[in-house]
């Protein structure tokens, strides 16, 4: 409000304002003053109303006051002189006043507040009569005496800077009169020099609010992109920082500005004991961007002299650094962290390969490997165990530098001091990841899978872990599968378990897509283990693709054809066929007749840029799977960076549903379950063909060649389990049936 009327209103301005401090009448740092009036000061810590403001705008603030109780300070300035104004709210907490201020009265013409009303009326006297007027023109020569300079004198108290001090005096040396009709000199005097100010430097760390970066992430590029429907979700564990995600905290997203890509952030809590108890987080620097000079001169993360507390038995350091700039994002660099001196404990390149980011296509160039980030995924956390170098209780040394860099190298820096409780466990291991099968994004590029199940345990006991049972299944198929796993684990570390299959697993599959894979473990070096809640996992899959026996492979190359090259594998993982050192710019066809079961199709680029990438001026490339009719089943883009995985099957589809359609009910399979054996029958055909074939593709009986219309299989010798019997008759035409064996 300016003078009792509506000047600016704002909507949404709800972020609270914490004053520790503030100042009036100058810029911050007491430079560039107020050439004006100040009086009645106040602050309030609620809106006032238009009203309020109107009927008090001209009147002290006193208890009568509406919105008293919300008045947190108040200078009225009614002191008349020195350099500490009151303040008259309950807070009562006094101001200095820097410099030398001037006391002013308030003129009877000025008087702005203050009025009192009253009942009593004027006496009022008018004289009536003759005068004679006479105007007189006069000179009057006065001195006006200069404004003296102010110096104020600062000191550092609990790392701020404050002023403590002021100086009035005048320069010293020659003055000069001034003509006041002219303003030509008419005389010099010296002003003689009475002392010195000598000017210093103050040492101090400036104070910030506490920010802790809960994570880096970069958006990916937008041009061309298509997150789907529901978009993209990255999990990321924040245990680390339990202590600083309790009550209201403020939180913001930064750096991004209008560029910044629409993001939807939850925050999700696992409730339960973790490994060990966070004792505290605390930043070690504050988060910030410096370029390499300002780094290596210590102007930003300069050695820092940490205290560790007593309280906690283990440390680690965790630090998140992005580059930036021509040389510090395009160029690896090797960072540091030292601890008390001397050798440098820990070095690691920061770059981070692009090629591979599960978020693809995307616009820009987005495939160039950089300094920690690629866009669409989040920054590398480096995280390193700091225990065995300092002592609790005590204090240490820590330094962040790098031992390279030139030109326009920026980078982000965030790191954290992170103190654990000892371990809450003594036995106890835990499935924290399933890679395989999984809708994950971090794992796009290598699901859909129709082999081998990938999760990835750890330890969360104290003692190492050297066996572990794993169970597994699909859905709510009652048969599991089980592994037992060996290796050894010490406290915190993983390893990656791959499951093998058998002919239980897929078949409890139902749907093509949103299937579970569920996994549990127990008995920990055969032991009892001490926290279950952190034992199963479960992920949601879609099945692969399904192909027919016979395919062609069409590949049109681009201009740098060299780089380009494709393979496929069986699922046990052995080559079957390799495409590469093609012509540029040449259409090549590969036809394929191969056998029912599980299969991968691997397309490479050496140059990790795909075959059809607009920055790199290779051209555009093309491949696409088409069936015996050139229908394309399959056609991939280009844009892919540095592989694509493509998992398939052949006349095997991994759901009941597909199963079903494939069938013919004109063979006859009996009995079914088997145990010793079971029977073919196939009307009005001949069996030319049977091929065995367990749940997921795998061939467990070479084909047997046969020219009759019955057939009778010996199955005494297989395991239990799911399979498919693949009949062909004279026609070549394949069918399926499907029997379990007990």
């Amino acid at each position: 409000y300016l003078n009792g009327v509506l000047f600016q209103s704002g909507t949404g301005k709800t972020i609270p304002i914490a004053i520790t401090d503030f100042q009036i009448g100058n810029q911050h740092g007491l430079i560039n003053p107020y050439f004006g009036k100040i009086d009645e000061f106040s602050i309030w810590n609620t809106e006032l109303s238009a009203n309020t403001i109107q009927n008090w705008m001209n009147k002290s603030i006193n208890f009568s006051h509406p919105n008293f109780s919300n008045l947190i300070a108040h200078y009225n300035f009614n002191e008349g002189s020195g350099n500490l104004t009151a303040d008259s709210s309950t807070a009562l907490t006094s101001a200095s006043l820097n410099g030398n201020p001037i006391w002013r009265k308030i003129k009877a013409a000025d008087i702005f507040k203050g009025f009192h009303e009253s009942n009593y009326r004027p006496t009022v006297t008018f004289v009536q009569g003759n005068y004679n007027q006479t105007i007189i023109y006069d000179t009057i020569i006065d001195s006006i005496i200069n404004n003296p300079n102010t110096v104020y004198s600062y000191k550092v108290s609990n790392n701020k800077v404050i002023a403590y001090d002021t100086t009035v005096s005048y320069t010293s040396g020659y003055a000069y009169k001034f003509d006041a009709e002219t303003g030509a000199a008419i005389d010099s005097f010296l002003i003689p020099t009475a002392g010195t100010i000598n000017i210093g430097t103050l040492n101090y760390y400036q104070i910030f609010p506490s920010r802790f970066q809960i994570m880096s992430f970069v958006t990916p590029y937008g041009i061309g992109l298509d997150l789907g429907p529901n978009g993209k979700t990255w999990t990321f564990d924040v245990t680390d920082l339990t202590p600083i995600l309790k009550g209201k905290k403020l939180m913001s997203i930064d750096a991004g500005g209008q560029w910044q890509e629409e993001l939807d952030i939850k925050f999700m809590y696992i409730v339960g004991t973790p490994p060990h108890d966070v004792k505290n987080i605390s930043n070690i620097w504050k988060v910030d961007n410096a370029n390499i000079a300002n780094i290596r001169n210590d102007n930003y993360f300069e050695p820092r002299s940490l205290n560790f507390s007593t309280n906690a038995a283990s440390y680690k350091i965790r630090t998140a650094i992005t580059g930036h700039g021509q040389e510090g994002e395009f160029i690896p660099q090797k960072h540091f962290i030292n601890i008390n001196g001397g050798n440098k404990e820990f070095h690691w390149d920061v770059w981070k390969p692009c090629a591979s980011n599960p978020i693809y296509p995307q616009g820009g160039t987005w495939i160039y490997d950089r300094a920690g980030w690629c866009p669409g995924a989040p920054t590398d956390l480096k995280e390193y165990d700091i225990t065995n170098y300092v002592s609790t209780g005590g204090f240490a040394t820590i330094d962040y530098g790098i031992d390279t860099a030139w030109g326009d190298s920026r980078y982000w820096v965030s790191s954290q001091l992170v103190g654990y409780g000892a371990p809450n466990f003594s036995l106890d291991a835990a499935v924290v990841d399933i890679k395989t099968p999984s809708k994950k994004i971090e794992y796009l590029r290598i699901n859909t899978i129709c082999t081998d199940p990938t999760i990835v345990i750890k330890n969360t006991g104290s003692t190492a872990l050297t066996s572990l049972v794993i169970e597994y299944w699909v859905n709510n198929n009652s048969t599991k599968n089980s592994y037992t796993w060996h290796g050894n684990l010490n406290f915190l570390e993983t390893t990656e378990v791959v499951l093998p299959v058998d002919g239980n697993l897929w078949s409890g599959i139902n749907a093509t897509t949103n299937n579970i894979f569920n996994v549990s473990i127990k008995n920990p070096n055969n032991g009892s283990d001490a926290y279950s809640f952190n034992n199963t996992m479960k992920s949601t899959f879609d099945i692969p693709p399904v192909l027919p026996s016979e395919f062609t492979i069409w590949f049109r190359t681009n201009q740098a054809a060299s780089e380009s090259s494709y393979i496929l594998k069986d699922a046990s993982g052995t080559v079957l066929f390799t495409k590469d050192s093609m012509n540029n710019n040449s259409n090549y066809y590969d036809d394929f007749t191969i056998s029912p079961g599980c299969y991968s199709l691997e397309i490479l680029d050496s140059d990790d840029d795909g075959f059809d990438f607009w920055a790199n001026s290779d051209g555009a490339g093309k491949c696409q799977i088409k069936d015996m009719n050139n229908k394309t089943i399959q056609s991939f883009n280009g844009d892919f960076g540095k592989s694509i995985i493509y998992n398939f099957t052949v006349n095997y589809p991994l759901s009941f549903q597909q199963i079903n359609k494939m069938q013919d009910e004109s063979i006859v399979l009996f009995p079914n379950p088997a145990t010793q054996q079971f029977n073919i029958d196939w009307n009005n055909h001949t069996i030319k063909q049977i091929e065995i074939l367990n749940s997921v593709g795998q061939k467990i009986m070479m084909p047997i060649i046969y020219k009759t219309k019955y057939v009778q299989i010996d199955c005494s010798n297989a395991a239990k389990g799911f399979y498919f019997i693949a009949i062909t008759n004279e026609n070549k035409e394949v069918k399926y049936k499907k029997v379990v064996i007990e």
